[in-house]
């Protein structure tokens, strides 16, 4: 507290201090233990004559434990202990402290940290801007409900910080730019396109059955000459008679009638 190596310290409240969660800190030693009993296995191996299985198992217990003292120990050490002062307090008076947990919410306010709005720390603005630059965690201009205005992850163009920012966690930072973006809608959206236009026609009529030479060539001089003169325009016309005969058609009218259709080149026509 008093020198910073051989150098006197003047200011102290510019120290920042890193306390660990008691019970976080009881299961870390747990893990330490662990650590340092595998350590020892490992180091003893030619009095203990292990054979290669027992010699395999022993090192990945080793790494597993390492893993395990590595994340239990940023676990730990979670609570940041701030120096702060009022500027109208009395000077004389010993300086008092602030805990903020880092582990827990997704974002610390910069304005917690007194020390950073009073003091403009350039060794505390610098940490914070290469965090950001490593995206070791984000900073926001300000908070909407869940969203964080202005979030900055992985930029380098950090220095403008104010006690109205936010130091957000790195997987919620991620979360949030992540999410997918409503997509753009230009200023003169283009016209919809037309709808296509048709490319058959149909049509089927009854006549009357005194007129119905006359109405036919109608409908075939209006209609379907008309259609063919459209570029490309393929045409086939149909002719259905349907007659009904209460007391039946005899032999002889059948075979001219059967007559009549050979010599118009018709072969699909039948009696029923």
């Amino acid at each position: 507290m008093d020198t910073r190596g051989t150098v006197p310290r003047h200011w102290k409240n510019m120290l920042l201090f890193i306390a660990a969660d008691a019970e976080k800190l009881r299961i870390l030693k747990n893990h330490v233990r662990d650590f340092l009993a595998w350590t020892a296995v490992l180091d003893d191996v030619r009095h203990l004559n292990l054979d290669v299985l027992q010699l395999d198992d022993a090192r990945g217990n080793l790494k597993l434990t390492a893993e395990n003292v590595a994340m239990k120990l940023s676990q730990a050490y979670g609570v940041l202990i701030a120096p702060e002062q009022a500027r109208d307090a009395d000077l004389t008076l010993p300086l008092s402290v602030t805990m903020i947990d880092c582990t827990t919410g997704k974002n610390i306010s910069v304005a917690s940290e007194k020390f950073v709005r009073d003091l403009k720390l350039i060794d505390v603005l610098d940490a914070v801007s290469k965090g950001v630059a490593a995206k070791k965690f984000a900073l926001a201009e300000s908070r909407d409900g869940e969203k964080f205005i202005g979030l900055r992850f992985g930029d380098v163009a950090c220095n403008d910080i104010s006690d109205e920012n936010f130091l957000v966690k790195a997987e919620v930072a991620k979360a949030q730019l992540n999410l997918p973006k409503p997509p753009v809608k230009p200023d003169n959206p283009p016209p919809p396109p037309p709808p296509p236009l048709p490319k058959k026609f149909f049509m089927s009529a009854e006549f009357d059955n005194t007129r119905y030479g006359k109405d036919i060539k109608r409908c075939v001089e209006e209609i379907a000459t008309l259609l063919m003169t459209l570029p490309a325009a393929e045409m086939s016309i149909r002719l259905t008679i349907d007659v009904t005969v209460p007391d039946g058609v005899d032999a002889e009218m059948q075979g001219i009638v059967a007559g009549n259709c050979r010599d118009q080149n018709i072969t699909n026509f039948r009696f029923e």
